[in-house]
């Protein structure tokens, strides 16, 4: 987590219904479904890929979609969803 980061989201959200978490991944309960969730960057910081995808599905609702973007890695990885 880096404080400086979650400050400048903070800041340039407030005016919106956007809701921030600060949260380990792998412990995070969301208190509803979402309709999307957007990954940016971020696949790549975990050692199991799968088993954050799979977790970032758990907390799909039903017809939901992920967006999944990131730069190239040396890791051979390709999901299907």
């Amino acid at each position: 987590r880096d404080p400086e980061l979650i400050s400048i989201a903070r800041k340039r959200l407030e005016r919106t219904s956007a809701i921030i978490h600060e949260a380990d991944a792998f412990h995070f309960s969301p208190p509803t479904t979402f309709d999307l969730i957007i990954a940016s960057g971020i696949i790549t910081v975990f050692d199991d890929q799968l088993k954050a995808l799979d977790q970032w599905l758990s907390w799909l609702s039903d017809g939901g979609t992920i967006i999944l973007f990131t730069h190239f890695t040396e890791k051979e990885i390709d999901f299907i969803i």
